[in-house]
C-alpha cells in the first residue's frame, strides 16, 4: 500500500466552494484510474506566525 501525500498552492485566496469542487474533481478522477481505493482531503489549518514564513518562502 503507498500513501500518497499532496499540497496544493494557489495564487490569490479562493472561495472555499470553489476549492471543495477543486478537491472533488481530484477526488473523481483519483479514484476513476481505478488505482484510487481512498481518498481523503481537509482545507488548510491556519497556525500562529505561519505569515512570516510564507512571507520569507518568497
Amino acid at each position: 500500500m503507498f500513501i500518497h501525500t499532496m499540497l496544493v498552492s494557489f495564487t490569490n485566496p479562493i472561495a472555499d466552494a470553489l476549492l471543495d469542487q477543486f478537491l472533488s474533481d481530484i477526488e473523481t478522477v483519483m479514484k476513476d484510474t481505478g488505482v484510487v481505493r481512498d481518498f481523503s482531503a481537509y482545507h488548510h489549518v491556519p497556525v500562529q506566525g505561519e505569515e512570516a514564513l510564507c512571507v520569507s518562502l518568497r
